[in-house]
């Protein structure tokens, strides 16, 4: 699993380094609607790694995965060739992975005006201070408040408290002004708009691809970590009986059809297993091609397949799998 106070929920849910180089973030499809199939989508106790410097939880996710074009498989690492669209979940980022988050892709564009955004989550608030550039000056705005849903699908920063260089100020639009607040909000589909004096963010608009679409309910602030809830309404059972029951830690994939290292599986019916089921499954998209090459991938009578990975903690696997299950699976 942003502006003076949406930089502040920007600065509140992002921490420390300045903005990297002009623009490097992907483009997303996020307007793009998905003509292609649909994959049924599960965690269980994940932490997913969405780049060198962010770390997401996914304790419990219930979601669909819907291919852009059609006639096309599902392919896990073309990230810009489908959406996620999340019907539960439970997303958990901490201060520096929420940092890295809004100074590496919601504040990085051209004349963005907020760099160094640090982040503090506490006592069911967010406390943010960042570096503002106006008229031409550099100054540090320190923001704290809560989050809330607004009911449509986002949540909301109400600033309790801002400050420029230390002094207190009335509102966002006394520290922003017109023209900054015009730029943040021309760049919304990245995640965060100034309304009035709160700051707007859009969860799943914050990631860098593939494409999210989700309906946020709630967050829950906690020392050092910031929890965001997903609920669209919809409710279903899992589509079938998981091929390996008594796991722990899984990503399952279920329903159409799914290109993995250049095999096709055709209404696949696909579990990737921690091969350390005491901690977390650490998963990084950009080296699963390594970590199920490292793995162990079976096939049941079912025509089900089941893969054993090792974790990837950082951005390498650490080796073979160590986990050997007993063969013949069923």
């Amino acid at each position: 699993m942003a502006a003076a106070a949406g930089l502040m929920l920007a600065t509140s849910l992002a921490c420390g380094k300045p903005p990297a180089s002009p623009d490097t973030t992907p483009s997303k499809k996020v307007m793009q609607e998905p003509r292609g199939g649909v994959s049924q989508f599960h965690t269980r106790n994940v932490m997913y790694r969405v780049d060198q410097d962010i770390v997401v939880e996914m304790p419990n996710m219930n979601a669909d995965i819907h291919v852009f074009e059609p006639n096309q498989p599902f392919i896990p690492a073309n990230v810009d060739d489908f959406m996620v669209q999340i019907h539960t979940a439970e997303l958990t980022i901490d201060e520096k992975s929420m940092a890295n988050l809004m100074n590496k892709y919601v504040f990085n564009y051209p004349d963005s005006p907020l760099t160094n955004i640090e982040i503090t989550a506490a006592g069911g608030k967010i406390r943010q201070s960042a570096r503002i550039k106006k008229f031409g000056l550099t100054l540090k705005c320190d923001l704290e408040g809560s989050l809330r849903p607004n009911g449509k699908g986002q949540l909301v920063l109400q600033p309790d408290s801002i400050k420029s260089n230390g002094i207190p100020v009335k509102g966002l639009f006394d520290l922003l002004g017109v023209e900054l607040t015009k730029l943040i909000n021309s760049n919304e589909e990245r995640g965060v708009k100034i309304d009035g004096n709160n700051i707007v963010l859009f969860p799943d608009r914050m990631m860098p691809p593939p494409s999210l679409r989700g309906f946020c309910t709630g967050a829950e602030i906690t020392q050092g970590k910031i929890k965001m809830i997903f609920d669209d309404g919809v409710r279903r059972e899992m589509a079938g009986p998981l091929p390996e029951p008594s796991a722990k830690n899984y990503i399952l994939m279920w329903g159409g059809n799914i290109l993995i290292n250049n095999n096709l599986a055709l209404n696949a019916k696909f579990q990737m297993l921690d091969d350390t089921p005491e901690d977390p499954m650490y998963y990084y998209m950009p080296v699963y091609r390594e970590q199920l090459e490292a793995g162990l991938t079976v096939a049941t009578t079912q025509g089900e397949m089941i893969a054993y990975l090792s974790d990837v903690h950082g951005t390498r696997v650490e080796g073979p799998s160590r986990y050997k299950p007993k063969l013949p699976l069923r």
